[in-house]
């Protein structure tokens, strides 16, 4: 029996970003991802590299797959609740 076609999607919430901190995407050949469609193999890497590596997020490929990188901006306001 054929395995469905599964996808995953990572949401990077801007509310852990700081916009000061100038965060570009490049993939383990130091080579900036834009967005697209990117055939990558087990054991590629990417990373949200900031200024700072501290701030960097990493995202490991396990297994040959297409990539889809789409980026898109949100302005809206997160509220914080808190339970008394």
């Amino acid at each position: 029996m054929e395995q469905p076609q599964r996808t995953i999607e990572t949401v990077v919430e801007n509310r852990i970003l700081d916009s000061d901190i100038g965060y570009t995407l490049i993939d383990q050949d130091e080579k900036v991802i834009i967005d697209g469609n990117y055939n990558v193999k087990k054991g590629d890497w990417m990373i949200l590299e900031a200024y700072e590596s501290s701030n960097n997020l990493a995202y490991m490929m396990l297994q040959d797959q297409t990539v889809t990188i789409q980026t898109e901006t949100n302005t809206d306001t997160y509220l914080r609740h808190s339970r008394d």
